[in-house]
């Protein structure tokens, strides 16, 4: 048995073996032997419900009395989609005090400053932080039916908490954490939380899949968030007049924050947001009645994804009140009025008018300033909406005593791109590992009395994301005492922290999509992106040219097969941005690199369904009892 396996040269098992056991996911989800899972039941709808095992699987024994009583509750909050300077901290961050709460929450807390998501976009990376495997093992990237595959042949990180005592817990703002593309297998992210809120969808309003306050647990399809009120234009009207005769006067110091790139103040958000529908519907409402209730002893795992603003507006008031805060706020400090002219407009198009005719405008790092204007304010709004979400959560577990022995996380997953590189504005899944896109801040928090906290403190060393899993299960079972047969990626960051053992060689891996970049158009393929000290190689091996565009994506079965690569070398202390590229002046440093890749990279889905695994992989298989 396996406790933990490092993700790098040196510290993995068998290079051909253990890929090779991680692709045989298919097969063996058909063969039904695998015991202590959590099994799916389904009502008359494509809806489900999670069922635990009575069973116990023998690990859970292992688990002392004394963890017992001291281990603390854990809340992850992942600040999805958000780039490095999205953050008003860090070494990359920016100076307009868009994330005020984290900022000075990280003070108190470990902060890495830059740490390496295992992929470029939500779905696989949170598939590898909930289970520690590498995305490239796990087949989870846009190679897949669905895109969200997580299959059920090991317990994932909730699964493992909900087995030793934990009430799990998941406010989930992707539509593809809860996803229905397979019925016979229980492949949802949700796998183990025993309550959840996932926003559904976008297209239709805001439709939330939850078991919370359902009958049996079974999970409905709610809409309580469709059809939020917007500012009515007579409100507006209403709002600018008092403005204008002074009634409405701000402490523009106490009551915005200054954006020195682009001239502007930007009010705060949080009071508004507190305050807001959206904020009493998703928690509030949830939290008292359902989910924290007064007689629950046990610890928590709480997961808060935040996603869906960047995609749409989940509160459409919330977002014209701090929008037009923000018009009044700048009105006031250029001593003007504001005048709203005669027309049918929606209160919203009103206020972007006023916007902008008040000589107010937003460039962000590296753009095209002719990019639409919601994606470049919004970008604003959206890092604030996060960070006032954050603040609202830890504030409603502070006032219930819940934040005393509590073990907080928060982080981005991955970023975004804006044009860096050549590539489609906003891009992240599909797209080559740059570090616009790969990396992120991570702050961990220890409890006030935990004897952990003499490690807070702000770290420079490179640590992937994928830790997060032995990180978060050693917290809740104790050092040692989960096992498993399939391998585990990367190890506690707390012994990480503790004995200065930190990797000399760190991956992360996308799929190459074609269409997204002016380097090899048509062409998909898998692509990695490896450090060794300050040296970053990323490599893409181009693997089909689809003649018939992106449409077959989940088959390969006609496409022309492309032998050629590519290869981008950078200087990471000197160049920090990937400006220039480095390959051809160092070759030596590229196949040093490449061959560095070869010791991950996983055996494709083709062969593995196709049972083309050595002797060793056989072996295990069958002592496992998965091959008869």
């Amino acid at each position: 048995m396996t406790n933990s396996a490092s993700f790098s040269k040196g510290k993995q098992p068998s290079k051909r073996a253990i890929p090779k056991i991680a692709y045989i996911i298919v097969p063996i989800l058909a063969s039904g032997v695998v015991a202590f899972l959590w099994t799916p039941t389904y009502t008359d709808g494509p809806y489900q419900r999670f069922i635990k095992p009575k069973k116990n699987p023998p690990w859970v024994e292992k688990i002392t009395p004394a963890h017992k009583r001291k281990r603390p509750s854990v809340l992850l909050v992942v600040y999805d989609a958000r780039r490095r300077d999205d953050f008003s901290f860090g070494p990359f961050g920016n100076k307009r005090g868009d994330t005020p709460f984290l900022s000075d929450f990280k003070d108190d807390a470990v902060f890495f400053e830059d740490a390496i998501a295992p992929g470029c976009w939500t779905i696989p990376v949170h598939a590898s932080m909930f289970s520690g495997m590498t995305i490239g093992e796990l087949g989870n990237d846009l190679y897949n039916p669905g895109y969200s595959t997580f299959p059920s042949v090991f317990l994932s990180l909730a699964e493992i908490l909900s087995f030793a005592g934990y009430h799990t817990i998941a406010y989930a703002d992707h539509p593809y954490f809860y996803n229905q593309f397979n019925p016979e297998d229980d492949v949802s992210m949700m796998r183990g939380f025993q309550q959840f809120n996932v926003i559904g969808d976008f297209k239709f309003g805001y439709a939330s899949h939850t078991n919370i306050s359902t009958t049996n647990d079974l999970v409905f399809h709610r809409h309580t968030l469709t059809g939020l009120d917007d500012m009515t234009t007579e409100e507006l009207v209403l709002l600018v007049e008092q403005f204008n005769r002074g009634d409405l006067h701000f402490d523009v110091e106490a009551e915005s924050d200054f954006d020195p790139v682009n001239k502007l103040y930007l009010a705060k958000l949080y009071n508004m947001y507190q305050e807001s529908a959206y904020f009493q519907k998703r928690y509030g409402d949830e939290f008292d009645r359902h989910v924290f209730l007064k007689d629950d002893s046990r610890p928590y795992f709480l997961f808060v994804n935040l996603h869906m603003c960047t995609i749409a507006r989940p509160d459409p008031k919330l977002w014209s009140q701090w929008l037009l805060k923000t018009v009044m706020l700048n009105a006031q400090v250029q001593g003007v009025k504001l005048i709203i002219e005669p027309g049918e407009r929606s209160a919203y198009a009103n206020i972007k008018l006023l916007f902008q005719r008040l000589g107010l405008s937003v460039t962000l790092p590296h753009t095209d300033k002719n990019l639409p204007w919601i994606y470049l304010v919004k970008q604003l709004f959206d890092n604030r909406f996060y960070d006032a979400n954050f603040r609202a959560i830890w504030e409603y577990l502070t006032r219930r005593g819940l934040t005393d022995n509590l073990v907080t996380i928060a982080l981005s997953d991955h970023g975004l791109s804006f044009s860096e590189h050549g590539e489609t504005f906003y891009l992240h899944g599909g797209a080559r590992p740059f570090e616009n896109l790969v990396r992120v801040p991570l702050v961990i928090r220890f409890p006030q009395n935990s004897e952990l906290r003499n490690l807070h403190g702000v770290y420079s060393e490179k640590v992937n994301l994928i830790d997060l899993f032995q990180t978060i299960v050693d917290i809740g079972v104790g050092p040692g005492v989960f096992q498993r047969s399939f391998p585990i990626r990367g190890k506690s960051l707390i012994a990480r922290l503790i004995n200065h053992d930190y990797e000399h060689t760190l991956f992360s891996e996308s799929s190459l999509k074609p269409d997204t970049y002016n380097v090899l158009p048509q062409v998909s393929g898998r692509c990695t992106a490896v450090y060794q000290g300050d040296m970053k190689l990323i490599h893409a091996k181009p693997l089909y040219h689809l003649d018939a565009g992106w449409k077959q994506e989940r088959g390969f079965t006609d496409e022309q097969k492309i032998p050629q690569s590519l290869a981008l070398l950078f200087n990471l202390k000197n160049d920090p941005m990937e400006l220039f590229d480095l390959a051809k002046q160092d070759p030596e440093s590229v196949d040093a690199l490449i061959e560095e890749i070869k010791t991950v990279q996983p055996v494709s889905r083709k062969a593995a369904q196709e049972g083309m695994w050595d002797a060793k992989a056989l072996d295990t298989l069958r002592s496992l009892g998965y091959l008869h």
